[in-house]
């Protein structure tokens, strides 16, 4: 369950932010506490990298996808 705290729009009102209060520990259908678990290196050192590499900004999920979805396809890759 997510409670809508805030729902703001951008000035020519093509992107949405909402900021949510998370009840239960999760939102992410992979276990995470947020789907935003990984971050982009963008600095110096990702020039040229191919491919680019992602750091896992929260590394323990907090449930089990497996548990709560069974053996229903997941269209994400990690």
């Amino acid at each position: 369950v997510q409670k809508v705290k805030d729902l703001r729009i951008d000035d020519d009102q093509d992107c949405v932010w909402m900021r949510v209060d998370v009840q239960g520990g999760a939102s992410c259908h992979v276990g995470y506490r947020s789907c935003f678990y990984r971050s982009v290196n963008f600095g110096e050192k990702a020039k040229g990298q191919e491919p680019v590499e992602l750091k896992f900004e929260e590394t323990e999920k907090v449930f089990d996808p497996k548990e709560v979805y069974g053996d229903a396809p997941n269209p994400t890759k990690l």
